[in-house]
């Protein structure tokens, strides 16, 4: 059964983490407002515009939210293999409180946020096909989140986190 998804503008990207370069354990694609560009681990991702089905889906996920988003990043994971390692949305373009609106599509998968205090407490949400997730500030302060292995899983998840980018002053 074909989704739709195959056609979408794929890639797997490559991110320089502790100086080096690695292939990312996904595949994804960015789509934003033209001018709204995000970086993230050594790798620049250029607004250029929205797919109507991505469109009509923010246009959805904003009147649900009372948000207002600029840019998608969908990532595809194509079995359990794929994966996400901790981190945060805290980048300078996404402002001093960012939201993150993750939208869960395919197979059911782990979601794990993990306190940046002294603790380290973990919480472990199981995300299903249809979940919104929505990461209000002051989450990405607080937490790393990751999203890890799962050699069990043999089917895709696509997850689509939609992010307010704002313009940074140099």
């Amino acid at each position: 059964m074909r989704t739709g998804w195959e056609d979408w503008p794929w890639e797997q990207g490559t991110v320089s983490l502790f100086g080096r370069l690695h292939l990312e354990p996904r595949r994804s694609f960015f789509q934003a407002d033209v001018g709204c560009d995000y970086r993230y681990a050594g790798r620049t991702l250029r607004g250029q515009g929205w797919h109507p089905d991505l469109a009509q889906l923010r246009s959805e996920i904003e009147t649900e939210l009372g948000t207002p988003f600029n840019s998608v990043l969908v990532n595809a994971y194509r079995n359990g293999r794929d994966y996400m390692g901790y981190h945060q949305d805290n980048e300078p373009e996404l402002g001093p409180h960012p939201h993150v609106a993750s939208l869960s599509l395919g197979a059911s998968r782990d979601f794990i946020l993990r306190s940046k205090d002294a603790s380290k407490k973990r919480f472990t949400l199981a995300l299903h096909s249809g979940d919104l997730l929505w990461m209000q500030p002051p989450c990405q302060h607080m937490f790393e989140h990751a999203l890890p292995m799962r050699l069990r899983v043999d089917s895709p998840r696509i997850n689509l986190t939609f992010r307010q980018i704002v313009p940074v002053l140099l």
